[in-house]
């Protein structure tokens, strides 16, 4: 198979390889058309009118809300590292409320990203870019390594069946995003010791 994808655009997402491609069946990724090299970009695009005003003059956004932005609206996750404003980066996290003090300062939760902003942030910027913490890839190399066949693909992500996993952990070896933990290993108990009075 040859995936052509047309230069100068932006492709929001993944790639979802076809299943089975091996050495002898590969998957190639092409560009067709003038320009530069399309892009692949897992950023979500804040909508305009998408913003909530707060207290405090913050501003917040649902990022669990797919009706509020677009872009990578495949991996939903809130976990900020950092916001692209017309395209320039703002490192600007911080991990208490109090701490929010200069335009673009934001702390997130699970759901909801919070800026720091003197008004809506719809009305000072054109692009407002959140790169967001992305979680399966879909790359199957989980499943192909289970010597029990107990993870599967499904809608591009692994599934674990945990009737037939041994509990090996030969899956979290080969995970590129390091996110299989080995959820069946047994808790190891810690000794209670009485306290000895003299």
């Amino acid at each position: 198979d040859t995936l052509c994808l047309r230069r100068g655009d932006i492709f929001y997402g993944r790639i979802n390889p076809p299943a089975g491609p091996d050495r002898e069946h590969m998957t190639t990724y092409t560009a067709y058309g003038e320009g530069e090299k399309p892009t692949l970009s897992q950023y979500k695009k804040a909508l305009p009118g998408a913003w909530e005003p707060d207290q405090n003059g913050f501003w917040r956004l649902d990022l669990t809300d797919t009706s509020r932005f677009s872009g990578n609206v495949f991996d939903i996750n809130s976990n900020v590292g950092f916001i692209k404003i017309d395209g320039e980066i703002f490192p600007r996290k911080k991990y208490e409320a109090n701490k929010l003090e200069e335009q673009w300062d934001f702390i997130n939760d699970s759901r909801y990203v919070w800026v720091k902003s003197e008004k809506n942030p719809s009305e000072l910027a054109k692009s407002i870019e959140f790169a967001c913490q992305i979680g399966c890839i879909g790359c199957t190399l989980c499943a192909k390594k289970c010597p029990k066949e107990a993870i599967t693909i499904t809608n591009f992500l692994a599934k674990i069946d945990y009737s037939k996993c041994v509990n090996c952990g030969l899956c979290a070896t080969v995970c590129p995003r390091k996110l299989i933990v080995n959820l069946r290993a047994p808790k190891v108990e810690t000794p209670v010791t009485e306290e000895v009075k003299a």
